[in-house]
């Protein structure tokens, strides 16, 4: 049983949007080409493959494991976030941060 394929159909029966629908949905510009969506060549040949050249078909998690992975900040730094700052992120976590809030969790 190829598990990636029953993700994937999965994700198409419960109208998961396909990647540049969802890039829209989030008020990004969609990719045009599939060298835009990914940085290795051979990814994007492969790809241009499996959907028939048509940008427009791919999934939306084949999208996001594809595309390079976006920069969020340039300011995660002391002079922004000061040292105790940047401490207490690096030692907590989305579960702390939840106990913290929703100790009965």
């Amino acid at each position: 049983m190829d598990l990636a394929a029953v993700d994937i159909l999965r994700s198409r029966e419960l109208g998961v949007p396909r990647y540049n629908q969802f890039r829209k949905l989030l008020h990004l510009k969609p990719f045009e080409t599939f060298e835009e969506l990914t940085d290795n060549p051979e990814w994007a040949e492969e790809i241009r493959r499996v959907y028939e050249n048509d940008i427009n078909r791919v999934d939306l998690m084949i999208g996001l494991f594809a595309e390079r992975p976006p920069i969020f900040t340039i300011d995660y730094t002391t002079k922004i976030y000061t040292e105790a700052g940047m401490e207490w992120i690096g030692n907590n976590t989305m579960s702390t941060v939840l106990l913290r809030h929703y100790p009965q969790l």
